[in-house]
C-alpha cells in the first residue's frame, strides 16, 4: 500500500528529503542535543546521510518515506517512515524530529495527529515505533499522543529502544 503524505498538512509544505537537503536536516538535528545524548553519538552528515537507505530486514525503498515538513523555506521537522512494516497495513516511524526552538508547542502532536488521520484514511491500520529507553521526553510525547506500550524492547549497541503502538 502506498501512502501520499502532500496531504498530510495544509500549513506545511511536505517534500520528500534528498542528499542536497543534508546540510538543513544536520541544521535541525544539531540543535536537538538532548536526543543525541541519549543516542550516544553526534549528528554528522555521514549518518544523517545513511537514514536515506536505512530500511529494516526484506524492505526496499519504495516503502520507504523520509519526508521535510517546511514552514517558509525553512525545515522545522524531519520524519522516517516505513510502510507495510512490520506487518501488511501498518507504518513504522523510524525517526521524528522537530525544530527545538519549536518544540512544546503543540506542533509536533498537530503533525502526528494529521499524520494519523492519514494513514487511517488510506487504509493504514496502525503505526508502531522505538524511543530510546531513557528519553523520558519521547516517551511522554508519545504518550501524550495515545501510543502505547507493548512490552517489547529491543537491546541495541548505544541503548535500549523501547517499542510502542498506536491503533488507527
Amino acid at each position: 500500500m502506498d501512502v501520499c503524505l502532500e496531504k498530510i498538512w495544509s500549513i506545511y509544505k511536505i517534500k520528500k528529503l534528498e542528499e542536497k537537503d543534508i546540510k538543513d536536516i544536520y541544521n535541525l538535528c544539531k540543535e536537538n542535543t538532548k536526543y543525541y545524548e541519549y543516542y550516544k553519538e553526534k549528528p554528522t552528515f555521514n549518518n544523517i546521510k545513511e537514514i536515506f537507505t536505512a530500511l529494516p530486514y526484506n524492505m526496499t525503498i519504495k516503502d520507504k518515506f523520509f519526508v521535510g515538513f517546511y514552514k517558509e523555506n525553512k525545515l522545522i521537522a524531519i520524519l522516517d517512515l516505513i510502510t507495510n512494516y512490520p506487518n501488511e497495513n501498518s507504518v513504522y516511524i523510524g525517526l521524528f524530529m522537530i525544530n527545538k526552538n519549536i518544540q512544546n508547542k503543540g506542533i509536533g502532536s498537530k503533525i502526528i495527529e494529521e499524520l494519523c488521520n492519514t494513514l487511517k484514511n488510506q487504509g493504514f491500520n496502525n503505526i508502531e515505533l522505538a524511543y530510546i529507553e531513557d528519553n523520558i521526553e519521547a516517551k511522554n510525547f508519545w504518550l501524550k499522543n495515545k501510543f502505547s506500550h507493548n512490552n517489547k524492547s529491543s537491546k541495541l549497541d548505544n541503548y535500549n529502544a523501547i517499542c510502542m503502538f498506536k491503533q488507527l
